[in-house]
């Protein structure tokens, strides 16, 4: 977002010092017209990118991801007090897959590799 920022800055002393170019006529009208839509589309995407992204971070709600988690955790607090059905559900909330392997590889050691779900 800083680098954004700086690179709008830039662009608009850019454009500001053309301007001084122009005024001083040290440049004529059609170079400058040509050059100063250049740095005018430039700067609007810089702007609209600087927007946008202003947007997705004003957007992310955090305090939703907390009180999943602290859902989860109370879930995970009364597990054991659940009733059989109750646990499998609470599992199928947070694991997505359990692979059991038992290969000449792990000796014929079973392993198990638990894929968990995206919070």
């Amino acid at each position: 977002m800083e680098s954004l920022e700086t690179d709008l800055a830039k662009q608009e002393r850019k454009a500001k010092r053309l301007l001084d170019l122009y005024l001083d006529k040290e440049l004529d009208k059609d170079s400058y017209q040509q050059k100063m839509k250049a740095l005018e589309d430039t700067i609007s995407a810089l702007k609209n990118e600087i927007i946008l992204i202003q947007s997705k971070l004003n957007s992310l709600d955090a305090t939703a991801q907390v009180d999943k988690v602290k859902g989860i955790i109370e879930m995970i607090d009364t597990f054991e007090e659940m009733e059989l059905e109750e646990q499998n559900a609470t599992l199928k909330l947070i694991i997505k897959e359990i692979v059991y392997t038992k290969t000449a590889d792990t000796k014929n050691e079973p392993v198990l590799d638990i894929k968990w779900r995206e919070l």
